[in-house]
Protein backbone atom coordinates (compact mmCIF):
# COMPACT_ATOMS: atom_id res chain seq x y z
CA UNK A 1 0.00 0.00 0.00
CA UNK A 2 1.28 3.36 -0.93
CA UNK A 3 1.77 6.33 1.54
CA UNK A 4 -0.90 8.57 -0.14
CA UNK A 5 -3.61 5.73 0.01
CA UNK A 6 -3.25 5.16 3.54
CA UNK A 7 -3.77 9.04 4.10
CA UNK A 8 -7.03 8.33 3.24
CA UNK A 9 -7.91 4.42 3.71
CA UNK A 10 -5.99 3.39 6.87
CA UNK A 11 -8.57 1.63 8.22
CA UNK A 12 -10.96 4.43 8.47
CA UNK A 13 -14.15 6.12 6.78
CA UNK A 14 -14.06 9.20 5.40
CA UNK A 15 -16.39 12.21 5.68
CA UNK A 16 -18.00 11.38 2.09
CA UNK A 17 -18.50 8.10 2.62
CA UNK A 18 -16.62 4.60 2.16
CA UNK A 19 -14.52 4.77 -1.10
CA UNK A 20 -13.92 1.61 -3.25
CA UNK A 21 -10.26 0.40 -2.30
CA UNK A 22 -9.19 -1.59 -4.86
CA UNK A 23 -9.86 1.34 -7.29
CA UNK A 24 -8.55 4.74 -4.80
CA UNK A 25 -5.30 2.21 -4.21
CA UNK A 26 -4.86 1.55 -8.07
CA UNK A 27 -5.27 5.63 -8.45
CA UNK A 28 -2.32 6.65 -6.16
CA UNK A 29 0.05 3.92 -7.33
CA UNK A 30 -0.30 5.29 -10.34
CA UNK A 31 0.62 8.48 -8.25
CA UNK A 32 3.93 6.94 -6.78
CA UNK A 33 5.45 7.30 -9.70
CA UNK A 34 8.51 10.05 -11.14
CA UNK A 35 7.99 12.83 -8.83
CA UNK A 36 7.37 15.85 -11.01
CA UNK A 37 9.46 19.69 -9.98
CA UNK A 38 10.02 22.61 -11.14
CA UNK A 39 13.26 22.21 -12.71
CA UNK A 40 15.40 19.10 -14.22
CA UNK A 41 17.82 19.52 -11.04
CA UNK A 42 14.90 19.67 -8.91
CA UNK A 43 13.56 16.66 -10.49
CA UNK A 44 16.45 14.36 -10.29
CA UNK A 45 16.95 15.07 -6.80
CA UNK A 46 13.27 14.60 -5.92
CA UNK A 47 13.13 11.23 -7.98
CA UNK A 48 16.33 10.04 -6.41
CA UNK A 49 14.74 10.74 -3.06
CA UNK A 50 11.82 9.22 -3.64
CA UNK A 51 13.97 5.87 -4.70
CA UNK A 52 15.37 5.67 -1.92
CA UNK A 53 12.06 5.75 0.20
CA UNK A 54 10.22 3.58 -1.96
CA UNK A 55 12.97 0.79 -1.87
CA UNK A 56 13.20 0.44 1.55
CA UNK A 57 12.01 -3.02 3.11
CA UNK A 58 11.81 -1.98 6.36
CA UNK A 59 9.43 0.36 8.21
CA UNK A 60 9.28 3.77 6.35
CA UNK A 61 9.77 6.57 9.36
CA UNK A 62 7.68 9.48 8.18
CA UNK A 63 8.39 12.98 9.91
CA UNK A 64 5.44 15.20 10.36
CA UNK A 65 5.77 18.71 10.85
CA UNK A 66 3.18 20.47 12.31
CA UNK A 67 2.22 23.82 14.39
CA UNK A 68 1.00 21.99 17.34
CA UNK A 69 -0.11 25.09 19.39
CA UNK A 70 -4.19 23.68 18.32
CA UNK A 71 -6.06 20.58 18.89
CA UNK A 72 -9.01 21.01 16.42
CA UNK A 73 -9.92 19.69 12.83
CA UNK A 74 -6.34 19.16 11.37
CA UNK A 75 -4.75 17.96 14.42
CA UNK A 76 -7.41 15.28 14.60
CA UNK A 77 -6.24 14.16 11.12
CA UNK A 78 -2.64 14.27 12.39
CA UNK A 79 -3.44 12.01 15.51
CA UNK A 80 -5.57 9.85 13.53
CA UNK A 81 -2.47 9.34 11.17
CA UNK A 82 -0.51 8.96 14.15
CA UNK A 83 -2.37 6.02 15.32
CA UNK A 84 -3.50 3.99 12.17
CA UNK A 85 0.03 4.03 9.81
CA UNK A 86 2.11 2.19 12.08
CA UNK A 87 -0.50 -0.71 11.02
CA UNK A 88 0.93 -0.93 7.23
CA UNK A 89 4.19 -0.23 7.67
CA UNK A 90 4.66 3.51 8.69
CA UNK A 91 6.32 4.93 11.72
CA UNK A 92 4.77 8.60 12.36
CA UNK A 93 6.53 11.15 13.63
CA UNK A 94 6.07 14.40 14.64
CA UNK A 95 7.99 17.42 15.56
CA UNK A 96 5.94 20.37 16.89
CA UNK A 97 7.16 23.69 16.26
CA UNK A 98 4.92 25.67 18.97
CA UNK A 99 4.52 24.74 22.20
CA UNK A 100 0.09 23.81 22.45
CA UNK A 101 -2.08 21.54 22.97
CA UNK A 102 -1.06 18.82 20.60
CA UNK A 103 1.48 17.45 22.54
CA UNK A 104 -0.85 17.46 25.37
CA UNK A 105 -4.21 16.07 23.90
CA UNK A 106 -3.28 14.00 21.11
CA UNK A 107 -2.48 10.88 23.38
CA UNK A 108 0.60 10.04 20.99
CA UNK A 109 3.42 8.23 22.58
CA UNK A 110 5.81 10.55 23.38
CA UNK A 111 8.73 9.19 22.30
CA UNK A 112 7.32 10.42 18.46
CA UNK A 113 6.94 13.54 19.78
CA UNK A 114 9.56 16.01 19.00
CA UNK A 115 9.12 19.74 20.50
CA UNK A 116 11.16 22.09 18.33
CA UNK A 117 9.73 25.49 19.05
CA UNK A 118 10.87 28.39 16.36
CA UNK A 119 10.85 31.59 17.99
CA UNK A 120 9.20 33.62 15.41
CA UNK A 121 7.45 32.42 11.99
CA UNK A 122 11.37 32.79 9.67
CA UNK A 123 12.92 31.43 12.41
CA UNK A 124 15.54 29.03 10.29
CA UNK A 125 17.65 27.64 13.18
CA UNK A 126 15.11 24.81 13.76
CA UNK A 127 16.34 23.58 10.25
CA UNK A 128 19.78 22.14 11.22
CA UNK A 129 18.44 20.32 14.36
CA UNK A 130 15.12 19.04 12.73
CA UNK A 131 18.01 17.82 10.13
CA UNK A 132 19.98 16.17 12.72
CA UNK A 133 17.43 14.39 14.31
CA UNK A 134 15.71 12.71 11.10
CA UNK A 135 19.04 11.60 9.84
CA UNK A 136 19.65 9.64 12.88
CA UNK A 137 16.38 8.32 13.11
CA UNK A 138 15.91 7.38 9.67
CA UNK A 139 12.86 9.41 8.03
CA UNK A 140 12.50 9.00 4.64
CA UNK A 141 9.47 10.93 4.26
CA UNK A 142 8.72 14.28 5.58
CA UNK A 143 4.69 15.50 5.46
CA UNK A 144 3.64 18.64 6.58
CA UNK A 145 0.36 20.79 7.02
CA UNK A 146 0.55 24.36 7.94
CA UNK A 147 2.81 27.24 5.76
CA UNK A 148 5.41 27.49 8.67
CA UNK A 149 5.91 24.03 8.45
CA UNK A 150 6.36 23.87 4.54
CA UNK A 151 8.92 26.28 5.00
CA UNK A 152 11.02 24.36 7.60
CA UNK A 153 10.05 20.85 5.77
CA UNK A 154 11.34 22.20 2.64
CA UNK A 155 14.57 23.16 3.69
CA UNK A 156 15.00 20.23 5.95
CA UNK A 157 14.07 18.15 2.50
CA UNK A 158 16.77 19.69 0.73
CA UNK A 159 19.04 19.27 3.89
CA UNK A 160 18.77 15.10 4.26
CA UNK A 161 17.62 14.66 0.33
CA UNK A 162 14.18 12.99 1.35
CA UNK A 163 11.19 14.11 -0.31
CA UNK A 164 8.30 15.72 1.29
CA UNK A 165 4.45 16.55 0.82
CA UNK A 166 2.26 19.05 1.94
CA UNK A 167 -1.09 18.54 3.17
CA UNK A 168 -3.49 21.48 2.90
CA UNK A 169 -6.17 22.13 5.38
CA UNK A 170 -7.49 25.05 4.81
CA UNK A 171 -7.22 28.36 2.19
CA UNK A 172 -3.82 30.23 3.62
CA UNK A 173 -4.95 33.31 1.27
CA UNK A 174 -8.11 33.67 3.50
CA UNK A 175 -7.08 31.59 6.43
CA UNK A 176 -7.70 34.62 9.11
CA UNK A 177 -8.94 38.09 9.53
CA UNK A 178 -5.20 39.36 9.83
CA UNK A 179 -4.88 40.32 5.81
CA UNK A 180 -1.33 41.28 6.10
CA UNK A 181 -0.17 37.20 7.79
CA UNK A 182 -2.73 36.06 5.20
CA UNK A 183 -0.18 37.35 2.33
CA UNK A 184 2.86 36.40 4.31
CA UNK A 185 1.42 32.81 4.54
CA UNK A 186 0.23 32.60 0.95
CA UNK A 187 4.38 33.75 -0.60
CA UNK A 188 6.03 31.35 2.23
CA UNK A 189 3.20 28.20 1.04
CA UNK A 190 3.71 29.43 -3.07
CA UNK A 191 7.57 29.51 -2.69
CA UNK A 192 7.92 26.42 -0.27
CA UNK A 193 5.63 24.34 -2.74
CA UNK A 194 7.66 24.23 -5.82
CA UNK A 195 9.80 21.64 -4.19
CA UNK A 196 6.95 19.32 -2.63
CA UNK A 197 6.80 16.22 -4.12
CA UNK A 198 2.91 15.95 -4.05
CA UNK A 199 -0.07 18.01 -2.54
CA UNK A 200 -3.09 16.57 -0.68
CA UNK A 201 -5.85 18.66 -0.50
CA UNK A 202 -8.75 17.92 1.74
CA UNK A 203 -11.40 18.50 -0.94
CA UNK A 204 -12.09 18.99 -4.89
CA UNK A 205 -12.65 23.30 -4.10
CA UNK A 206 -9.31 23.24 -2.57
CA UNK A 207 -7.43 21.32 -5.39
CA UNK A 208 -9.65 23.86 -7.91
CA UNK A 209 -7.97 26.71 -5.45
CA UNK A 210 -4.07 25.43 -5.78
CA UNK A 211 -4.78 24.87 -9.54
CA UNK A 212 -5.74 28.64 -9.85
CA UNK A 213 -2.62 29.24 -7.44
CA UNK A 214 -0.13 27.36 -9.96
CA UNK A 215 0.47 23.83 -9.02
CA UNK A 216 1.24 21.74 -11.52
CA UNK A 217 -2.27 19.45 -11.94
CA UNK A 218 0.08 16.18 -11.73
CA UNK A 219 0.97 16.99 -8.19
CA UNK A 220 -2.15 17.18 -6.70
CA UNK A 221 -4.18 14.72 -5.09
CA UNK A 222 -7.50 15.10 -3.48
CA UNK A 223 -7.68 12.58 0.01
CA UNK A 224 -11.08 13.60 2.16
CA UNK A 225 -10.47 13.95 5.47
CA UNK A 226 -11.24 10.77 7.57
CA UNK A 227 -12.55 9.73 10.85
CA UNK A 228 -12.62 6.79 13.06
CA UNK A 229 -15.06 3.93 12.81
CA UNK A 230 -17.00 3.85 15.76
CA UNK A 231 -18.49 0.34 16.43
CA UNK A 232 -22.45 0.47 15.98
CA UNK A 233 -24.88 1.03 19.57
CA UNK A 234 -26.87 -1.91 20.25
CA UNK A 235 -30.43 -1.73 19.38
CA UNK A 236 -31.13 -2.13 23.45
CA UNK A 237 -28.32 0.57 23.84
CA UNK A 238 -30.32 3.04 21.62
CA UNK A 239 -32.61 5.73 22.92
CA UNK A 240 -36.16 6.60 21.95
CA UNK A 241 -35.78 10.54 21.13
CA UNK A 242 -38.37 12.24 18.42
CA UNK A 243 -36.01 15.44 18.63
CA UNK A 244 -32.37 15.59 19.57
CA UNK A 245 -30.20 18.17 20.56
CA UNK A 246 -26.58 18.21 19.11
CA UNK A 247 -23.59 20.00 20.00
CA UNK A 248 -20.62 21.05 18.19
CA UNK A 249 -16.76 21.82 19.60
CA UNK A 250 -14.30 23.25 17.22
CA UNK A 251 -12.11 25.35 15.81
CA UNK A 252 -14.47 28.02 14.01
CA UNK A 253 -12.66 30.61 12.37
CA UNK A 254 -14.41 33.85 10.99
CA UNK A 255 -13.81 32.95 7.39
CA UNK A 256 -16.04 29.41 7.97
Amino acid sequence: MTYFFLCGNAGIRTTSGIRDNTETESVMIELVGAIPSTCAHDDARADNAWQRASNASATQRVLHVINGEYFSGAERVQQLLGKRLAAFGYEPIFACLKRGKFLECSGLSEDRMWLEPMRHRLDLGVVSRLAKRSLEAGVRLLHAHTPRSALIANFVSRKIGVPWIYHVHSPTARDSTHFFRNCINDWVERISLRRASRIITVSKSLRREMLRQGCPRQRLVVIANGVSVQDPIFTVERVEQSQWTLGMVALIRPRK
